[in-house]
């Protein structure tokens, strides 16, 4: 049974296994990842993976900072990325916001 809910299950699935296997996996990306698919399938129900969905998970909340925002984000636009790379969608990634300065 997947741990992943979403109509493009399998290939997050595909994704992770992917990621896991060229060792840049770790368990933040795994909880993000999980995040997103539960976001896109409550929020969007039957629907492929579209730009909306992207840019909506990928908004920076009120409760955020930069930082926080790009950790969400990062592994939504490596999935998006591997996607491109298979022809499998073409839907843009997202820019990462910018690094805050530190005080």
């Amino acid at each position: 049974m997947s741990l992943y809910r979403s109509v493009f299950s399998e290939s997050i699935e595909r994704f992770v296994n992917y990621r896991k296997a060229s060792g840049s996996w770790n368990e933040t990306y795994g909880l993000h990842i999980k995040l997103f698919d539960r976001f896109c399938a409550d929020t969007y129900p039957g629907r492929m993976l579209c730009l909306k969905m992207v840019d909506e998970w990928c908004a920076k909340r009120e409760t955020e900072n930069n930082c926080s925002c790009s950790t969400k984000t990062r592994i939504v636009r490596g999935f998006i990325g591997y996607l491109r790379s298979r022809g499998l969608t073409d839907v843009t990634p997202t820019v990462s916001p910018k690094p805050e300065k530190k005080k």
